[in-house]
């Protein structure tokens, strides 16, 4: 499996419409939705992602303007310079009773060798851009089949390790959510790993 391209992922991120961060986060959820469904309505945009219909159709115009995006006869799909860029990126959801367990694959082993120095500030710009100190339960990654959870006490990353371990690949970073939503908290997450290394 490829890795993906991080420095493709910094240019993507770097060229989103919007000055504020909150936007690049927007406009990065519309994007990591439309990656991993290929083409959609723009309805289908506004009930997933929770945005008013204005801001989910002026969102999507930009980032067909930019070319981020396409439209077809029908629909709207990802454009395949995008996909390209995203190539490699798998990121994969578990539900585990009231709690949601994400795996983002296939990050370089420098790169998540780099995260366990910077795993706090991580940590600290998700809880910022959710606005919700109690989002996440932990934030952890992998590499080579060892589960790496910082700042957890031994013995309770063992407890932790051993409710995920069937479920993350090598090279991933993780995040244990208590409230989790769909696309928006994934782009919060690339988002802050953007912001930290």
């Amino acid at each position: 499996m490829n890795s993906i391209d991080m420095d493709q992922l910094v240019r993507l991120i770097n060229e989103l419409p919007g000055i504020s961060e909150r936007d690049k986060i927007k406009y990065l959820s519309i994007i990591l939705l439309y990656y991993e469904n290929k083409c959609a309505g723009r309805v289908f945009v506004h009930k997933t992602l929770g945005y008013t219909e204005r801001k989910t159709r002026s969102s999507i115009s930009k980032l067909v303007d930019k070319g981020f995006l396409h439209k077809t006869n029908y629909s709207v799909c990802i454009s395949e310079q995008v996909s390209k860029t995203l190539q490699g990126l798998v990121i994969n959801r578990y539900i585990l009773g009231k709690q949601v367990l994400v795996s983002i694959n296939s990050f370089p082993q420098e790169i998540l060798e780099n995260i366990k120095y910077k795993i706090l500030r991580f940590r600290d710009y998700i809880v910022i851009h959710t606005m919700d100190p109690y989002s996440l339960e932990i934030t952890g990654y992998t590499i080579r089949d060892k589960i790496n959870i910082p700042g957890l006490p031994e013995e309770l990353a063992i407890k932790y390790r051993k409710l995920i371990k069937d479920l993350i690949g090598n090279n991933s970073l993780f995040i244990l959510w208590n409230h989790y939503r769909k696309y928006i908290y994934d782009s919060i997450a690339l988002f802050s790993l953007y912001k930290v290394l």
